[in-house]
């Protein structure tokens, strides 16, 4: 599968546009694509929800080094996606409603002196309702993603021509409602550290 994304991609490079970032402290210029197991390559670059909400709000400011630009990307960033079916044990609340007879005043007996009113006891039908907690298994589609991150041969920008490294340069995994974010915060975190260990 890396290289039929690879294949895609490097057909992509050539018409597609990304929101550019500002240059003034990039040090790594990279683009980023979605491949979705339902619908394969997205050719437009970006990202998933959750990794553009955390890259906005985070990811921007905590690694400026790392700028969004597809005319001066050497590096091609892949969000690889999909689901998983997960059986998970679950608690429920379970009620069950019950028919039958109960004992009730149905009315009260008259009073006089030294003699105080008492209830009439009678049955009647009555509704009960009864809760209790249950611990039932469900299959869930639980998402899985992988961030691949790959280098042009050359370490030139991308073109329709450029060649890709066949190995991810680094590469996170995601799992659960935030898989895309936490694979992207992986990868720019570890990458960010090789990055700094090697100008020190």
């Amino acid at each position: 599968m890396r290289f039929a994304i690879t294949a895609a991609l490097l057909f992509a490079v050539a018409t597609s546009a990304f929101a550019e970032q500002p240059a003034q402290s990039c040090s790594t210029y990279l683009t980023m694509y979605v491949y979705d197991q339902r619908v394969g390559l997205i050719l437009a670059p970006g990202m998933t929800s959750d990794q553009s909400q955390w890259f906005k709000k985070k990811g921007k400011k905590k690694y400026p080094g790392f700028c969004f630009n597809t005319e001066k990307a050497t590096y091609i960033m892949v969000t690889v996606r999909w689901t998983e079916d997960q059986e998970q044990t679950v608690t429920r609340t379970e009620h069950g409603v019950t028919t039958g007879q109960v004992n009730t005043a149905v009315g009260r007996s008259s009073s006089g002196p030294g003699r105080p009113a008492q209830p009439i006891w009678g049955t009647q039908l009555g509704t009960f309702v009864t809760t209790w907690q249950a611990q039932v298994n469900e299959v869930v589609r639980e998402p899985h993603v992988y961030v691949l991150t790959f280098e042009t041969k050359d370490g030139k920008p991308l073109s329709p021509t450029t060649e890709l490294r066949p190995d991810p340069v680094i590469q996170g995994r995601g799992v659960g409602r935030n898989a895309g974010r936490d694979a992207l915060e992986f990868v720019l975190g570890n990458w960010y550290m090789k990055l700094t260990s090697k100008t020190q």
